[in-house]
């Protein structure tokens, strides 16, 4: 491949060309090469199934992100140009933003950094994070490749509280011990500020272990079956005793799986009571909530 110049040259009373021939294969066979390169980065950042960022390292703005960065994130191309991370708020625990700058700097890498992340949405997932310094346009960059592990860690979360209840299963314990290795755990496992199980006990349903609730708060709650001035329990027409707070309405299946309170099977669940109670009416939550 011959790169030619041409100039026009007067030589006494005689025109002349000169003509230059310049052998540029290794320059056309080395963008080639280039050019190849390039297309096949591009097919791979475009078709990764994990989220890909590359940002610039002198501020940290976003040059740009893949559809597996959309996916995972829920923030597009729209909303990142011309922002960091920081900027849209997608670091759960700053810290973990500075252990991979701080990677960075020391060693150009940071592998496996497993973090929270926040959706656009508000949500968070946990993901694993692997970032390098590239040059991109004779400009340091950062490329960044996550994947989420949501739901492996969540498998991972589960297989836990199985195994350890079934160590607990084979310990040489009473139910009184079982029940009461099992409320620490569900504590534990689940984040809960407080943890309380019920066992029949003749029509009642008493809390037979509690972990976290103040003793003022299970003495007041600890029956479920609701009784007249005298102390008599009150029956239902079909002479059962009625069953009052919202685990009578679990344990009798007074729930409606339309209310988004109530799962399909008539489990419970709500992250505030209090703002429950302050947005519904009795009729909404069923029947005999004590309202504490």
């Amino acid at each position: 491949c011959l790169l030619i110049s041409t100039a026009n040259l007067q030589i006494g009373d005689s025109a002349r060309v000169l003509v230059c021939a310049q052998d540029i294969s290794e320059r056309k066979e080395a963008e080639t090469v280039l050019r190849e390169s390039e297309e096949k980065f591009r097919l791979a950042f475009d078709a990764s199934p994990d989220a890909v960022n590359i940002n610039r390292l002198k501020d940290g703005l976003y040059v740009n992100i893949n559809d597996g960065f959309t996916q995972l994130t829920g923030f597009t191309r729209e909303d990142v140009d011309g922002r960091t991370s920081m900027d849209i708020d997608i670091w759960h625990d700053p810290a973990d933003r500075l252990k991979l700058v701080r990677a960075l700097q020391e060693t150009g890498m940071c592998d496996n950094l497993e973090a929270r992340f926040r959706r656009k949405d508000g949500s968070l997932t946990t993901a694993l994070m692997s970032a390098r310094t590239i040059a991109l346009n004779g400009e340091p960059h950062i490329i960044s490749v996550t994947r989420d592990i949501a739901q492996r860690k969540q498998y991972e979360s589960e297989r836990d509280i199985t195994l350890h209840l079934l160590q607990f299963l084979h310990k040489e314990n009473d139910l009184s011990g079982l029940i009461r290795d099992v409320t620490a755990l569900m504590q534990s496992w689940s984040g809960c500020a407080a943890v309380g199980i019920r066992l029949q006990e003749g029509e009642d349903f008493p809390y037979f272990e509690t972990s976290g609730f103040p003793a003022e708060f299970v003495e007041a709650e600890k029956r479920l079956c609701a009784v007249d001035g005298e102390g008599r329990l009150i029956r239902d027409a079909a002479g059962n005793p009625v069953l009052e707070c919202m685990c009578g309405n679990v344990i009798e299946g007074r729930f409606d799986p339309a209310l988004p309170f109530f799962t399909a099977n008539g489990s419970f669940w709500t992250n505030s009571t209090t703002g429950l109670l302050g947005a519904t009416r009795e009729t909404d939550r069923q029947a005999r909530t004590r309202h504490r």
